[in-house]
């Protein structure tokens, strides 16, 4: 087995460590390039922008939640009311 795929199954060891580093496993497997696209940016937005509207009206549905005063944390993350029975 190569070290680069003992790498997805962990490095258990210094020594195992250190032959990866060596062999450049890590540079292979775990640098991740971004790449600046305003057409990608807007489009996970709008993903995003879908899901919580679809969450929102699911949640709307439930008798039990409270959803026309959200709090929002983040653009994904709010709270909203539950009444408890």
């Amino acid at each position: 087995m190569s070290y680069s795929n003992k790498v997805q199954y962990g490095i258990s060891s210094m020594e195992e460590f250190t032959k990866a580093r060596e062999l450049n496993v890590f540079k292979e497997n775990f640098v991740h390039v971004s790449e600046s696209d305003q057409s990608k940016f807007d489009y996970v937005k709008g993903i995003l922008e879908r899901s919580k509207n679809a969450i929102f009206a699911h949640f709307e549905l439930l008798p039990e939640y409270d959803i026309f005063e959200p709090v929002n944390l983040t653009n994904t993350i709010f709270i909203i009311k539950k009444y408890v029975s």
